[in-house]
């Protein structure tokens, strides 16, 4: 699979100048990526009262920028986290801090060519212009380190409405093979991999964090582990 990645990110990138390869990477202090609340249950509320305008003010806009009305880009419409998935991510990589989940109100947005990354750079610098998002933090895989298994993509912090979304912005050359990773993905979460294809989030929590909950924890995870080998050996 990296292999894989390596030839497609080069053929895209052929002849493209860094500047030229989407938006520019943009970081903000961990203090300042927070969520006003760290209550599971009511970021939920919170991101699910603006979902359906986030999807029509901001993933349709971007959607269809330098676009004609009848083909806009594909999209994987705005949606939320699954519930479980939040629990174990603020369990495992925020050590319990829920308002450091920036990813309950999502969505992504898949462009042809890398000259579309710009397009779409643009696109958001608009609407931050026009007061419908402020980015937060942009970070652009294209103009920098892939992760370790040589994925790329752009991935935008968004504050819409006082809450803090994720858009995902993925190149089609690209986003295919990772298709083929998924599979390899869900088994190294599953049996506490991670790393192995994809960093953790915050590099000094996450281990930690793990260590912290000791046998008991280890105990718990070879349940879903074992099941998850069974499964795919059948």
């Amino acid at each position: 699979i990296s292999k894989l990645f390596d030839t497609a990110t080069q053929s895209c990138l052929e002849g493209v100048q860094d500047a030229d390869a989407g938006p520019e990477p943009l970081a903000l202090e961990d203090t300042q990526l927070v969520q006003s609340t760290s209550e599971l249950r009511r970021l939920y509320v919170l991101a699910r009262a603006r979902l359906a305008s986030f999807e029509v003010e901001v993933v349709e806009c971007l959607a269809r920028a330098d676009r004609e009305p009848t083909e806009p880009r594909e999209t994987k419409a705005a949606q939320l986290k699954q519930l479980f998935r939040a629990r174990e991510k603020v369990a495992v990589d925020y050590g319990g801090r829920g308002e450091r989940l920036r990813d309950v109100l999502r969505a992504s947005i898949v462009c042809e060519t890398v000259g579309e990354l710009q397009t779409l750079g643009d696109a958001l610098r608009a609407l931050e212009a026009a007061g419908t998002v402020r980015v937060l933090q942009i970070k652009n895989r294209f103009r920098g380190h892939p992760t370790p298994s040589g994925y790329r993509d752009v991935n935008v912090s968004l504050l819409y409405h006082g809450f803090i979304a994720e858009l995902q912005i993925h190149l089609r050359a690209i986003l295919s093979i990772a298709e083929r990773q998924h599979v390899a993905y869900e088994y190294a979460r599953e049996m506490d991999l991670m790393g192995v294809l994809e960093k953790p989030v915050e590099d000094t929590n996450c281990m930690a964090s793990v260590r912290r909950q000791g046998v008991t924890y280890l105990v718990a995870r070879m349940v879903p582990a074992a099941l998850s080998v069974v499964i795919g050996w059948l």
